[in-house]
């Protein structure tokens, strides 16, 4: 199996993301638990009307997605990682996809 984000620093955790405290910086409705979607790493709360389109995928791809983005300046695409897909998360999608209009 591929291992070339085993060390990327785009792939690691926040220390605050392992904290179950409300109101720290990394919480997350879901807790410390495994994160079936991953909401978009860039902090688009200011400009959330600014986004056009919300772009899920899976894994390794988003690493890609990311890349790819930010070297032709797309900042009105918004990507969730999608990471359980069985069965599908529709309530989290659902949540997300009301976040942008």
């Amino acid at each position: 199996s591929p291992k070339n984000l085993l060390r990327s620093k785009a792939c690691r955790s926040n220390l605050s993301e392992f904290d179950d405290v409300q109101g720290h910086p990394g919480f997350d409705k879901q807790g410390t638990r495994f994160k079936r979607l991953i909401k978009d790493r860039n902090d688009h709360s200011n400009i959330e009307e600014g986004i056009r389109r919300l772009v899920l995928c899976s894994g390794k791809v988003y690493y890609e997605l990311d890349d790819h983005r930010s070297k032709v300046d797309a900042s009105d695409v918004a990507i969730c990682r999608v990471e359980q897909l069985c069965p599908f998360p529709y309530d989290l999608v659902q949540r997300e996809l009301k976040r942008y209009p």
